[in-house]
């Protein structure tokens, strides 16, 4: 059995088979011996659905999934030029990108809510702001969706900051700088750093999701357990019955044996009394 194998069946598969298959497979590597592979297996958590779909485009459609990450280097190298031209027009080509993507996962089913799909195109952002959660998203077996990083409103706003830097230079140029470019770059560190709070806020809505999910495997782990236990003892009751059964069986066979032996050994005092 192994293990990437098996990750990648999880993963790919329905989540509501999720936990029954993994403690399948964990049982099948201990039965082989392989202590170390069913702990690596039994570690894995069950996704969410965000995850789920997104994992499902990484297996079915990862062409797809390359070509949207493969802005992330472009938004980066622009980001390093300054290039806020570039940086705008990279950043409206993303914007469609991720919105096909995020058709094409819709498309694959499941129904998703607005909220999941919400999460979906926060993952795939991430993924082409991060080359580390572009790793994690084109492995394909996510278990929680993954809010977009500081570094991707940082490039939004930056594409902003140096759009209002040229339009500054462009001012003055001609003579008609109006004064109002300071408000302006106020009003951009204040979007900067909204973005930044709501950056954080739902990278901590992530991890309370994913702490979620661990919470709810690790009970449905227990219940697992709980089942097996009950088997276990259903088991022992059915083998000390028949153990209970033998044993009386047994007593009678020696309470028979005793009183042939005793009927013998009258019968053979009557026959020789010395």
């Amino acid at each position: 059995m192994d293990f990437d194998a098996v990750a990648d069946e999880l993963y790919s598969g329905p989540p509501e088979d999720f936990v029954t298959t993994r403690n399948q497979r964990v049982a099948e590597a201990r039965k082989s011996g392989d202590k170390e592979l069913a702990k690596r297996i039994g570690a894995l958590r069950k996704p969410s659905l965000a995850a789920w779909l997104v994992n499902r485009l990484a297996h079915e459609h990862p062409g797809e999934l390359t070509e949207l990450i493969g802005l992330g280097d472009e938004l980066r190298a622009a980001h390093a030029d300054l290039d806020g031209r570039r940086l705008r027009e990279l950043s409206g080509r993303k914007q469609a990108a991720v919105q096909r993507v995020a058709d094409r996962v819709r498309a694959i089913g499941a129904n998703p809510s607005q909220a999941v799909m919400d999460q979906v195109v926060e993952t795939l952002e991430a993924a082409v702001a991060s080359p580390e959660a572009a790793a994690q998203v084109t492995a394909g077996r996510l278990a929680a969706a993954i809010a977009p990083a500081g570094f991707d409103q940082w490039m939004i706003a930056s594409a902003g900051s140096s759009a209002a830097t040229n339009q500054k230079v462009e001012a003055k140029s001609t003579g008609k700088d109006d004064g109002k470019q300071e408000p302006d770059d106020a009003r951009q560190r204040q979007v900067a750093e909204a973005r930044d709070r709501l950056a954080t806020a739902r990278k901590e809505q992530s991890s309370a999701e994913t702490a979620l999910a661990k919470a709810k495997d690790a009970a449905t782990e227990v219940e697992q357990q709980v089942e097996d236990l009950k088997a276990q003892l259903a088991e022992a009751e059915r083998d000390l019955r028949k153990r209970r059964d033998a044993a009386r069986q047994a007593q009678q066979d020696y309470d028979a044996a005793m009183r042939a032996v005793k009927d013998a050994e009258k019968a053979l005092q009557r026959l020789d009394p010395s």
